[in-house]
């Protein structure tokens, strides 16, 4: 049965100086009553005046925390506080994923700061929601998959990965399958002994979409299925 639940995170920035010449630093802190499997700093976006600046992918696809506990906070970004700035942050609860956006003022000119509850620091807090479903029960090595695909369309900058098999011409060769994405095949990032019904089992429970099914009329074995993840 799928469950909603409503994401809560402040982002604050509070002025410290720690001898790399920058002033100020910029703490996550989770508001939700539960913990958070994955967080990732996906953009950061500095303005002045009417420059604009985005850091290209500061950590596209590294994981910076592992089991971010209600409550808890983490150290994200350390500047010198003179620009307006933009965060994404991505963060995930099992198979789900969902982004929060901050936006902060140029904060160096900001006077007497209060104190932030949950961090213990004088800051500038700043607050994002989002709304996720944890949808229907897969598998460890489906939830696996699922993780390695997301990562492999990210790098690539693409929306859809192709499933395609192959059949070796004749006995005892066998049926070959792969997924490709972007023109590259990502067989060797994939857990081991994954199989199309994995697939199968991540679009029963939503979090597949099959866009088309490609199959060669001469050659039923051939053939290219393509998947959104949704």
């Amino acid at each position: 049965m799928d469950r909603n639940l409503l994401l809560v995170c402040r982002m604050v920035a509070c002025r410290e100086e720690t001898g790399d010449g920058n002033a100020w630093s910029y703490y996550l802190v989770n508001d939700c009553d539960f913990k958070l499997d994955r967080v990732a700093l996906e953009a950061v976006s500095s303005e002045w005046g009417d420059q604009s600046y985005t850091e290209p992918d500061p950590d596209p696809v590294t994981i910076l925390s592992t089991g971010f506990v209600a409550g808890d906070n983490m150290l994200l970004w350390r500047d010198d506080g003179e620009f307006r700035m933009e965060f994404r942050v991505r963060v995930g609860v099992a198979n789900e994923e969902a982004h929060l956006n901050f936006e902060f003022p140029r904060v160096y000119r900001l006077g007497e700061l209060p104190l932030v509850a949950g961090i213990g620091k004088r800051g500038h807090a700043v607050m994002a929601r989002a709304c996720i479903t944890l949808r229907g029960t897969v598998s460890q090595l489906q939830s696996q998959l699922l993780g390695k695909l997301r990562i492999a369309l990210r790098l690539a900058k693409v929306e859809y990965f192709v499933y395609c098999t192959e059949w070796e011409g004749f006995l005892p060769y066998p049926m070959v399958h792969w997924i490709d994405v972007a023109g590259t095949n990502i067989a060797h990032d994939l857990p081991r002994d994954w199989a199309s019904s994995d697939l199968e089992a991540l679009e029963a429970a939503g979090y597949l979409k099959k866009a088309k099914e490609w199959i060669n009329p001469d050659d039923s074995y051939d053939r290219a299925i393509t998947y959104a993840i949704t």
